[in-house]
């Protein structure tokens, strides 16, 4: 006979699991060559070299041979090396190797790079490498677009996830990279240029099951001259996974079987959604505009609360214009709060995971002659997560009076959504300029700002986030406009009441405000505010009883008195189920005592004995 109050729980509902997935997309980057060194020539008669060109490999363009080398020998043997560039962007290298016969060999070969690695790797060994790399986005921007470039006052990018397809274990990301540069053209004038870099990754992974969601970050960008510009982002892509597992537990017994119960956390999948706002706010400049130069945007969510059907999140958009008026540039900064009301299928007190990502930012330039007005207009999308968290009650342990019990015991090691939290700081660095560059005359403002977390961490009572804090500031000197970049790494702790230190922690950075101001004459001191958006899952480990089942009688005791000598820690639970008793009939008969006991101490149960005459 089994016990009838099997039921099914859902004991893990929505478990968060970031995995770092690394992601290669080479568009139009040629790696650094050396020059070929041929092989060595052993004949009986004399070679020699009639007929050489040589050079380094390094290609400039699109759709044309780049690099033509050759060396000819006397026997009329030689090598030929070809540098191509094809449409996209990809370098490949063309060797003929000719005999003395006239016979030639050719090899075809493209820049090698991690992914051919991988090709090469055994699964598992692919698999552990792939766990710590990140994505290459590579593109330019030819002269005819650019003009002639001569000095890049600023460059900085932001990506964005297009649209992710799971099928199978592999998880095909689409994705963007939007490059910003300020730079000098070669008449001295200031430039902006707004380009972006597509790309299409696919993440092999077994457990890449269920509902699927991905991040993606900027966290190195660079730059170069060479016939245009050449862009340079890497990228991290991040992937959380959303799984509901049921679970077979005890979650009651019939009238004559005793249980102890204990509460265990639950999370069930509510909801998503992502819903548009925009946000705007305009700026007059008491001058005539010429052109927008840049135009830079990012969105923070500072808190998210769940209502009856509704959602209401807030946060500000930030946005940096850098524009040309009077033949002078100008950097104005725009810091816009928002209060959002959304209907949404969720409930009070249910956990709610936020992100509120840019989707465009648009400047126009209105008002009347002599009285420029900057609008800025930024389209926001708002993607929320809802949860319900539960503490459930199980079964942890059964007994019977009469028959033995045959139980399963399992145990579950999973995650529960913690919530989502804000915390800001102030952070202050000084960008120095060497001695042999002219002195400042002007700071003209912060152009480009980045709050990049490297780790965070949880404690018992507080959360720590170590990350770097980057910005590039324009400043005019006797040449006129320059730039100087300057780096502060942090580690910054938070108190926060519900942190433990099992909690996996992530977390997002903003820039909400910059200042820069002239220090020294070589030193511009900037002052920035810092958003952090973090969220924790926190780990359940767990016990259970997936079976149970009655099994033989018991042999009746027929002592009249027995005694429970308790453990360190027992609890009347321990001793009703050792003495075969009522948990109530224990404590009745012991009336002072109280759980949970000393080592030593004693319980006694009488019993009823019946005698037949």
């Amino acid at each position: 006979m089994k016990i009838k109050k099997l039921g099914a729980l859902l004991v893990s509902a929505a478990l968060c699991a970031g995995m770092a997935a690394p992601a290669f997309a080479f568009e139009g980057e040629v790696a650094p060559v050396e020059q070929p060194v041929l092989p060595e020539v052993v004949e009986e008669d004399v070679v020699t070299v009639t007929d050489e060109t040589s050079g380094a490999l390094t290609p400039e363009g699109n759709l044309t041979l780049v690099d033509d080398y050759h060396t000819d020998y006397s026997d009329g043997s030689g090598q030929q090396f070809i540098t191509l560039v094809s449409k996209s962007g990809n370098t490949f290298y063309l060797v003929i190797d000719r005999n003395a016969k006239g016979q030639q060999t050719v090899h075809f070969m493209n820049l090698v790079d991690e992914a051919d690695l991988l090709a090469l790797m055994e699964e598992e060994d692919a698999d552990a490498y792939t766990a710590e790399k990140e994505a290459a986005v590579r593109t330019s921007v030819s002269e005819s677009e650019s003009g002639v470039v001569t000095k890049i006052l600023d460059v900085s990018a932001d990506g964005k996830i297009i649209s992710l397809d799971n099928q199978n274990g592999a998880a095909r990301v689409f994705g963007r990279v939007n490059f910003k540069v300020l730079y000098l053209n070669g008449d001295g004038e200031t430039r902006g240029l707004d380009y972006f870099a597509d790309f299409t990754e696919v993440i092999q992974n077994d457990s890449l099951s269920g509902r699927l969601y991905a991040q993606i970050a900027v966290i190195d960008v660079d730059t170069s001259i060479s016939g245009g510009i050449r862009l340079n982002a890497v990228v991290k892509i991040t992937l959380y996974r959303v799984a509901e597992n049921d679970k077979k537990c005890l979650v009651g017994a019939d009238d004559d079987v005793y249980v102890e119960n204990t509460a265990m956390k639950c999370q069930r999948f509510i909801t998503s959604m992502s819903v548009p706002f925009t946000v705007t706010d305009e700026y007059d400049t008491k001058t005539d505009v010429a052109k927008i130069l840049l135009t830079r945007a990012g969105t923070y969510v500072d808190a998210a609360t769940a209502g009856m059907g509704n959602v209401l999140l807030s946060g500000a958009s930030d946005v940096t214009v850098t524009y040309l008026a009077n033949d002078k540039v100008y950097v104005k900064d725009f810091h816009i709060p928002y209060s959002e009301e959304f209907a949404a299928g969720v409930e009070i007190g249910q956990k709610l995971s936020a992100e509120v990502v840019v989707k465009n930012a648009r400047v126009v330039i209105a008002g009347i002659e002599g009285s420029n007005v900057i609008r800025v207009e930024v389209e926001n999308e708002a993607c929320v997560k809802a949860y319900d968290v539960t503490d459930e009650k199980i079964v942890k342990d059964v007994f019977c009076i009469e028959n033995e019990i045959n139980i399963t015991r399992a145990s579950v090691s999973t995650g529960v959504y913690g919530g989502f939290a804000f915390f800001k700081d102030e952070l202050s660095g000084i960008a120095a300029l060497s001695n042999d560059l002219p002195a400042v005359l002007e700071v003209i403002g912060v152009t480009s700002a980045g709050n990049g977390i490297a780790k965070a961490t949880a404690e018992n009572g507080k959360i720590v986030i170590e990350g770097v804090f980057s910005a590039n500031v324009l400043y005019r000197d006797e040449n006129g406009l320059s730039s100087v970049s300057l780096e502060v790494p942090y580690s910054l702790p938070f108190l926060s009441e519900n942190a433990n230190a099992t909690d996996d922690v992530s977390a997002r950075g903003a820039v909400i405000k910059t200042q820069a101001k002239l220090k020294r004459e070589r030193e511009i001191e900037v002052t920035a505010e810092l958003g952090f958006m973090t969220e924790s899952v926190k780990r359940v480990d767990a016990e259970y009883i997936a079976e149970a089942e009655v099994g033989e009688k018991i042999e009746v005791n027929k002592s009249a008195v027995s005694v429970f000598v308790a453990d360190e820690g027992d609890t009347l639970w321990d001793a009703a189920k050792a003495l075969s008793a009522r948990p109530d009939d224990i404590q009745s008969q012991n009336p002072d005592a109280r759980a949970p006991f000393k080592e030593g101490q004693k319980l006694f149960y009488f019993r009823e004995i019946s005698f037949e005459f």
